[in-house]
């Protein structure tokens, strides 16, 4: 993110944070905002920035989970680590403990940068969990991006390429934290195509930008 400065008297840039459960569309929407001209950031990233050779955080999986969750090539096995930490609610706990506080760190050094230094109207986070972890006041505004299970399910599986049984897996997993039932500023209930989500998206670009 190149630092630049806002335009004088222009409105103060806003940072948005974008929810929403697996297969809700949040991807599609944070694609939507960057083609309007904001700042965007995906939160999930970070994890995989983090977890390369040579990071504390890769030797602190390799001695929490051992080498079954790795390949051959020392690369990690994100699929494996994910089906594990998904059927264990106290490996999923070790995992965040060691990734969350680095990519929240990450996170509140970005948004830093970026309300020093605005480079678009607003700078856009994408984060299934966001609403899950202490970001209470980091954010100036919240959007939900909510759909069926049944239209999420879909997703996952043709977008994503999961079974039917992770999906559903996937699904619950988020009901049971909670995501998708924050309180939220702003919700794009998004149940159609792209083309339907591109007309929300107009709409609430100018609520976000044009705001009084």
């Amino acid at each position: 993110m190149a630092p630049t400065s806002a335009p004088e008297g222009s409105r103060k840039p806003l940072v948005v944070a974008l929810l929403g459960p697996a297969g809700a569309g949040k991807s599609a929407a944070r694609e939507a905002f960057a083609r309007r001209g904001a700042a965007t950031l995906c939160f999930d990233d970070y994890s995989r920035d983090l977890l390369v050779p040579g990071t504390a955080e890769y030797e602190q999986v390799r001695r929490e989970f051992g080498a079954e969750v790795f390949q051959a090539d020392g690369a990690l096995d994100r699929a494996g680590l994910g089906a594990r930490v998904f059927a264990d609610p106290r490996a999923r706990e070790r995992l965040n403990a060691i990734v969350h506080p680095p990519m929240l760190e990450r996170l509140r050094a970005a948004i830093a940068e970026f309300r020093s230094s605005p480079t678009a109207p607003l700078l856009v986070v994408e984060g299934a969990i966001l609403g899950q972890l202490p970001t209470e006041g980091w954010f100036d505004r919240t959007v939900m991006v909510t759909a069926s299970p049944e239209v999420r399910a879909a997703r996952l599986q043709e977008g994503k390429g999961l079974s039917e049984e992770a999906a559903g897996r996937l699904i619950r997993l988020h009901e049971e934290m909670g995501v998708g039932r924050e309180q939220a500023d702003d919700t794009l209930h998004n149940e159609g195509d792209l083309g339907a989500l591109e007309r929300l998206m107009e709409e609430l670009w100018g609520r976000l930008t044009k705001r009084p």
